[in-house]
């Protein structure tokens, strides 16, 4: 494949973009190429280096902010015409509340996600406090040597397993922000029009 071809390619894949970010991007690309020729590569190398349209296209379209996104899936391919504003406007009752729906799942799985965090949290810091708290009062307020060893010992039992636990909250960290990741990237591949 030529350059021409894959500038084609790239620029039709896309054309949800509007013309000054799509134009932008198949500079960009076009403008590799021409570097790589004139580092000694062929044409058709430079391409192959690159790799295939349709992967630079998706990964582009990925990192395009969701609100150009939406603006540009929510815009009719005609524009927008008295027929479709006034549709818009009569089906509104319809789908404002689905819309508002969605938005509130979506919400509250953040906020369930996140309090599962901060549970976790407050055990652990629970944990380490009261177990330092249980060290620092138990040969004050207990006059029995052994009682206070044997309170001594469950209170570094306490901040041993409230230690422990932070590397679980650390990951159970990383997993919802992975999560919403995943979700936002679900979302976001929602608005992306996939071109022929």
């Amino acid at each position: 494949m030529g350059k021409n071809e894959f500038i084609r390619q790239l620029d039709r894949m896309l054309s949800q973009l509007p013309d000054v970010e799509r134009k932008k991007h198949t500079d960009y690309y076009g403008e590799l190429i021409d570097d790589m020729v004139e580092a000694g590569m062929s044409e058709a190398e430079a391409v192959a280096k690159l790799g295939d349209p349709r992967t630079i296209a998706d990964d582009i379209l990925t990192e395009t902010p969701l609100p150009l996104l939406v603006k540009t899936k929510v815009r009719p391919s005609g524009g927008w015409t008295a027929l479709t504003i006034i549709l818009a406007i009569l089906s509104f009752p319809i789908w404002f509340p689905i819309f508002i729906a969605l938005f509130a799942v979506l919400i509250s799985v953040f906020a369930v996600l996140w309090s599962i965090v901060i549970a976790f949290v407050a055990v652990v810091v629970s944990l380490i406090v009261s177990g330092i708290a249980i060290l620092i009062a138990a040969p004050i307020t207990v006059s029995v040597p052994a009682v206070t060893l044997i309170m001594a010992g469950a209170a570094f039992m306490m901040i041993g397993v409230g230690i422990l636990l932070c590397f679980g909250v650390y990951w159970a960290c990383v997993g919802v922000v992975g999560l919403i990741k995943l979700i936002a990237k679900c979302i976001k591949s929602l608005f992306i029009r996939k071109e022929v």
